[in-house]
């Protein structure tokens, strides 16, 4: 019985070790990437596009809207576009593949410079253009900032 028992522990021992070296070879082959870039996991869209829908108040006086665009770049500055209403300001900026990480950020600014909120997202996976909100709102759904009565709703999707 004991010579049985130190064979199982055996086979055990050599499932564990195939085991974890599969698991190393997806893991390697997964940091490529479905882009073949180092260090990302999924497939970087070639540009960001988001929808920005303000309000200078409830009573719908004052409706602008904008569409802001930043194509991919891989350096630290990245691409960055803006809008600017009687109320907020918003900015979006992309990054790729700069050593600081690849990411979407949108900044809404109050009249007098102020930040009032800001999203960061960090690209990975799924893929930013395979996340799509109900009704159409990207892979950041519908987000509503407010600023004394102003009102200013975005959304951003990737493409391709």
């Amino acid at each position: 019985m004991k010579g049985h028992g130190a064979a199982v522990l055996a086979g055990a021992g050599a499932l564990v070790a195939a085991a974890a070296g599969c698991g190393a070879a997806q893991g390697a082959q997964g940091a490529q990437g479905a882009s073949g870039a180092q260090g990302g996991g999924a497939s970087l869209p070639s540009r960001v596009v988001c929808q920005a829908d303000y309000r200078a108040g409830d009573s719908g006086a004052g409706q602008e809207d904008a569409t802001l665009e930043a194509e991919r770049t891989d350096d630290r500055a990245g691409a960055e576009d803006t809008a600017e209403f009687e109320e907020m300001s918003i900015a979006l900026r992309y990054i790729g593949e700069a050593p600081e990480g690849r990411m979407v950020s949108v900044d809404v600014t109050g009249a007098a410079g102020d930040r009032i909120a800001r999203d960061l997202y960090q690209l990975g996976t799924p893929a930013v253009q395979d996340i799509a909100f109900s009704g159409g709102h990207g892979f950041t759904g519908l987000s509503y900032v407010h600023s004394g009565e102003a009102t200013l709703q975005y959304w951003c999707t990737a493409e391709e």
